[in-house]
C-alpha cells in the first residue's frame, strides 16, 4: 500500500496574519516569523511563501483579508494623492 502525504494548511486568522506582516517587517527574517509563531500560537508555522505573499499584499492593499474590501483604496493611491496632491494641513 502507497500512501502520499498531502499537504494542506490551515486558514490563518485576522490576527495571525496580522502579526506574521508585522514580524516579517520588523526583523525581514523568516526563521524569525517561524520561531515567533510556535512561541506565541504553538502550531506549525506558515510557509515563506505565504509570508511573502501576506507581506506583498499588506504592502500592496494596507490589508491582510484574503478578499479587499469594495471600498478600500490602494496604499499606492493614497501616497501618490499626498505626494503630487495639493496642498496638506500640517500640525
Amino acid at each position: 500500500m502507497n500512501f502520499t502525504r498531502i499537504a494542506t494548511q490551515r486558514v490563518l486568522t485576522a490576527l495571525e496574519k496580522a502579526k506574521i506582516v508585522c514580524w516579517f517587517e520588523e526583523t525581514n527574517s523568516f526563521a524569525i516569523v517561524k520561531r515567533r509563531y510556535v512561541s506565541e500560537f504553538g502550531m506549525e508555522p506558515p510557509s515563506v511563501d505565504l509570508v511573502k505573499n501576506l507581506h506583498k499584499r499588506f504592502l500592496e492593499t494596507g490589508n491582510v483579508a484574503d478578499v479587499a474590501a469594495k471600498d478600500s483604496i490602494p496604499m499606492g493611491a493614497i501616497h501618490k494623492a499626498q505626494k503630487f496632491g495639493g496642498s496638506t494641513a500640517h500640525m
